[in-house]
């Protein structure tokens, strides 16, 4: 950068993330979660196994809470996680799985079921990754598994468990986690190298899922191969980990 300088070049200092730098000055240990500003549902986001008395609105949650059941999600979960579903708009033939801070309504992940449209809608303007998915429910626990989507969550329940929306952790999460006695991080196979990064960072107590050699997702199995699994993990620094 100095001979750069002097030879009267122009240096840009590579791009950071705010993450990044909030990471460097900030100790997450004496870092509050941070309040989440509330959202409210739109107008057709309605429960999977509700009846609206609509022939063509009722056929379609049917098809919705069946593509629910096809990936293993009872309908006691439906309700347990008060899964919806949208038939108009920006998520129309979309699954709605809410996320909730404090009972409030703060996010969503909004999942196509039509094979025809983006994967994933997430709504705009929501800063998703100072949440967890279902931290609510599980804040009296001692010990909980770390999933990365809402469905591999929703497969582990009712271990224990919170999901971070993908492979990282913001402050806000970690400081979140920090008041477990023990984190379970079960994020998918391809994650490992951002699991271990961002293991490092947590001061609790860390642990690992190692999958097995078909490599499928907490979402993709059953829940005793689940539980088997998170029964099984092991610490970062353990001999199991690194061979």
């Amino acid at each position: 950068i100095k001979r750069l300088l002097l030879a009267g070049g122009a240096y840009d200092p590579p791009l950071r993330s705010v993450d990044s730098i909030v990471e460097e000055i900030i100790n997450p240990e004496e870092f509050e979660l941070p309040p989440v500003e509330k959202i409210s549902f739109e107008g057709d986001f309605i429960p999977v196994l509700a009846s609206t008395g609509i022939p063509p609105v009722d056929r379609r949650l049917a098809d919705a809470a069946s593509y629910l059941i096809a990936r293993g999600v009872s309908l006691e979960k439906m309700r347990t996680f008060d899964i919806r579903y949208s038939y108009t708009g920006r998520y129309a033939d979309r699954i709605i799985v809410p996320c909730y801070n404090n009972k409030e309504l703060v996010t969503f992940v909004a999942r196509d079921i039509t094979g025809l449209s983006k994967k994933y809608l997430n709504p705009t303007g929501v800063a998703q990754a100072r949440c967890l998915f279902n931290l609510d429910q599980v804040s009296d626990y001692s010990s909980v598994v770390l999933a990365e989507g809402v469905f591999d969550a929703i497969a582990v329940h009712p271990i224990p468990v919170v999901a971070s929306f993908g492979k990282k952790l913001s402050v806000a999460q970690q400081t979140a986690l920090n008041k477990f006695n023990e984190v379970i991080l079960y994020w998918d196979i391809d994650a490992f190298p951002d699991a271990e990064k961002f293991a490092s960072k947590l001061t609790t107590n860390v642990k690992v899922v190692l999958h097995d050699e078909a490599g499928r997702d907490a979402g993709s199995r059953t829940r005793e191969e689940n539980l088997d699994l998170i029964n099984s993990a092991v610490s970062f620094d353990s001999v199991d980990f690194h061979t």
